[in-house]
């Protein structure tokens, strides 16, 4: 590994470290130490950024721990922070506004007009605690809700109070066009495959299927990720390549490059914008965008 690679994973870990603790104003020398230390600007440029992303990632992991768990009053008010459909049922993440950083998940069969992430909501019913694993290697459901900040749960009522932006609701009103289209498919299985490969919405995939799956080691698949979007991207670019070349452009890679970046974009809003997607689709972005400026 070269040195520019090593000091970035140095970089990485020293914010991280540096976030957690919450003394976030060392990362001024820190960033002074590394400007001095790099030799060339490359290495400076990927050394400091790495340090930012890692002091922020600590920073924020520190602040979810250190938040306390306020009691939620019957009906409270929040923010939608994020809305998937599950097989015949939506999952609500919501932020309330008394704790943003511990939300609440809930469930609702129907998704009224506007419900969509950014909205802003009103929600009746009791709301309890998620409790972690009873036995050893059991399922543990407050493990689970923290990769999104969930602490709580509520299967009670959800009302919409102000709508969320015409952009949040389309990416949602693609995913309902989307499903509704497998669903209307004769081929019943295939749409169950495609539900999940798409849309990431593996509820309706046969046990069966899954458990072949796990045991050839491609239960991943299933799963919306990097692997999903690079994939596309590559798919859609080497076609449209091989198109422009064969009608002659003069360059056939910037075309391809740009071709290629509606369908990835589309790609991620479809699969409900999941961390490893939208990662993916950023770094695709940069590259085809780099193609397109003519940069290597």
């Amino acid at each position: 590994m070269s040195r520019l690679w090593i000091g970035a994973v140095v970089c990485l870990f020293s914010g991280t470290l540096v976030g957690r603790i919450g003394a976030l104003w060392w990362c001024i020398p820190m960033v002074i130490l590394t400007v001095a230390i790099a030799g060339r600007w490359d290495q400076r440029i990927l050394w400091v950024f790495c340090l930012a992303i890692g002091a922020q990632a600590g920073w924020a992991d520190s602040q979810w721990q250190q938040a306390p768990v306020v009691a939620l009053p019957d009906p409270f008010e929040g923010r939608v922070h994020q809305i998937r459909q599950r097989g015949d049922r939506y999952h609500v993440i919501v932020s309330p506004d008394a704790n943003p950083t511990r939300r609440v998940q809930m469930r609702t069969v129907d998704r009224e007009a506007g419900l969509a992430p950014g909205a802003r909501v009103r929600v009746y019913g009791s709301t309890r605690r998620l409790r972690p694993a009873d036995n050893p290697g059991g399922f543990d459901a407050l493990a689970h809700g923290r990769n999104e900040g969930v602490v709580w749960r509520n299967d009670g009522h959800i009302w919409v109070l102000r709508r969320a932006s015409p952009l949040d609701e389309l990416g949602v009103g693609l995913q309902d066009d989307a499903r509704e289209r497998l669903n209307r498919s004769s081929r019943d299985y295939g749409a169950r495959i495609l539900s999940g490969l798409l849309l990431g919405d593996r509820a309706g995939v046969p046990e069966s299927t899954r458990s072949a799956l796990q045991t050839t080691g491609a239960a991943h698949l299933m799963a919306v990720s990097g692997l999903h979007v690079g994939g596309l991207a590559l798919l859609v670019f080497g076609l449209v390549r091989r198109c422009a070349i064969a009608l002659g452009s003069v360059r056939p890679w910037r075309w391809a490059a740009l071709l290629a970046l509606p369908p990835t974009g589309l790609f991620v809003v479809l699969a409900g914008a999941p961390a490893s997607a939208v990662r993916a689709g950023v770094m695709v972005t940069v590259y085809l965008v780099g193609v397109l400026l003519g940069r290597r």
